[in-house]
């Protein structure tokens, strides 16, 4: 044994104190059978005590990191998808628009595109006659829109809907203009307006090539968020006029 410890005497030299003789040198370790002798150095890292916690010191400690955790994750998570769909929004609204000044070189002025009428979504009883509306759009989106994004997941023929790479969802109606449904976290819930769904035109006589679903140019900030908490439809038009951010007194909580 005495062979074995003075054959690693290279391990002490590393110690802080170098011992000094060989007393100093070695040191006993008792356990429950045997006595050892080891170098001092490493008999001052063995101990035969173990420190522990007590059960009630870790439910506490557990019980205090539940409650921070429960009082910050939902801000977190509050604050990301804040983040998430107001550069969503954004990048949707920037998109489109250059679609279609895109289109208008290729097609011409976008107020001389052909484009089905509103009544012409219903049959002769007056209703609703969902193929052909569906075919429009797909005449359409395929026409003046599809040549000029990029896009995955494309059913437009089917049911309207088209897929930015980015999963945004967008659903499409003929209406009054092309109108958009822009659901920013693509088929995941919970499919809301004013939550991660937000209202958009592309309005063949109007100004801007892309304008939210309803608009706040004759109110101001203040008017327009009234509006959003009594119609989500002016929602698209209030994180337009913020800079697509949702603020704090945004009404809708993410």
């Amino acid at each position: 044994m005495f062979d074995y410890f003075f054959q690693n005497l290279r391990f002490c030299e590393k110690c802080p104190v170098f011992p000094q003789n060989l007393k100093r040198f070695f040191a006993g370790v008792q356990n429950d059978k045997n006595t050892f002798l080891v170098p001092y150095c490493l008999s001052n890292l063995v101990s035969s005590e173990k420190a522990a916690f007590t059960l009630a010191e870790v439910l506490i400690t557990l019980g205090i990191i539940g409650v921070v955790a429960a009082m910050t994750i939902p801000n977190l998570i509050s604050s990301y998808k804040a983040k998430l769909y107001g550069t969503r929004l954004k990048e949707f609204y920037s998109i489109m628009s250059q679609a279609v000044m895109l289109s208008e070189i290729q097609n011409g002025p976008k107020n001389t595109w052909k484009k089905h009428s509103l009544d012409e979504n219903y049959d002769q009883d007056g209703n609703l006659d969902y193929e052909a509306s569906y075919s429009y759009n797909y005449d359409f989106f395929n026409t003046y829109i599809a040549p000029f994004i990029k896009y995955t997941n494309e059913s437009i023929k089917d049911n309207s809907t088209f897929y930015l790479i980015n999963g945004t969802k967008v659903y499409m109606w003929n209406g009054s203009c092309v109108d958009m449904n822009v659901d920013v976290n693509g088929d995941a819930p919970p499919n809301q307006g004013g939550y991660d769904s937000f209202n958009f035109q592309l309005c063949l006589n109007a100004k801007y090539n892309i304008t939210p679903g309803a608009s706040c140019d004759n109110y101001t900030r203040e008017e327009c968020l009234e509006k959003c908490k009594e119609n989500t439809n002016y929602c698209s038009s209030l994180l337009k006029l913020d800079n697509w951010q949702f603020k704090e007194d945004y009404p809708y909580k993410l």
